[in-house]
Parts: structure tokens; sequence; C-alpha cells
């Protein structure tokens, strides 16, 4: 599965993610558990435990087998979108105003 993420300063902007249709795109049935994986994630925080917020992901790209893929390796591929998006991002944490 391959991800974008895009940051904004939207208090707004909601967690989600938007799978795209693409012919390599996971079942439309799975699309939930990535969700849940990033979600999940983003709520758990990447610095100190603290939530991540404001940002969207859209999956563009993935591979799925009928035997082999199920919700949790989905979920979990989520999760693994998130960490990676969060290493390249390089995030700070900041103070309320």
């Amino acid at each position: 599965m391959t991800a974008r993420f895009a940051w904004s300063r939207s208090p707004a902007a909601q967690a989600s993610s938007s799978p795209a249709k693409s012919s390599a795109a996971p079942s439309p049935e799975l699309h939930p558990a990535i969700e849940k994986g990033i979600v999940e994630s983003a709520a758990r925080g990447y610095l100190a435990g603290f939530p991540v917020v404001d940002f969207k992901a859209t999956v563009y790209d993935g591979s799925y087998h009928d035997v082999d893929s199920n919700e949790m390796s989905f979920k979990m591929a989520g999760r693994i979108a998130f960490r990676k998006a969060m290493e390249t991002a390089k995030p700070c944490l900041l103070e309320p105003s």
C-alpha cells in the first residue's frame, strides 16, 4: 500500500483516509481497515503520545491477494504508512496558544 499524506494548518481538517480508485488499489471492503489503522495511530500519537491532527491521507496504490489479504493486514499497512509519514515529516510539538 502506498499513501500520500497532506498536512493542513486548518483546525477544521479531519484525520481521515480516502482510498483512491486505481487498478492496483485494494478492494473497497478493506478501505475502512486502512482508515482505522491510520486514525488509531494518529490518536495514539507519534511524539510523547500526543495525537496528530490536521492531516489527510490518500491511498493511491496497493495490491490485494484473495488468500493473504484481510482486514488486519490492511489495518497494519495503515499504521505502517502513518509511521513512515511521521518519520519523513519530522514533526515537532507545539505549545497551545
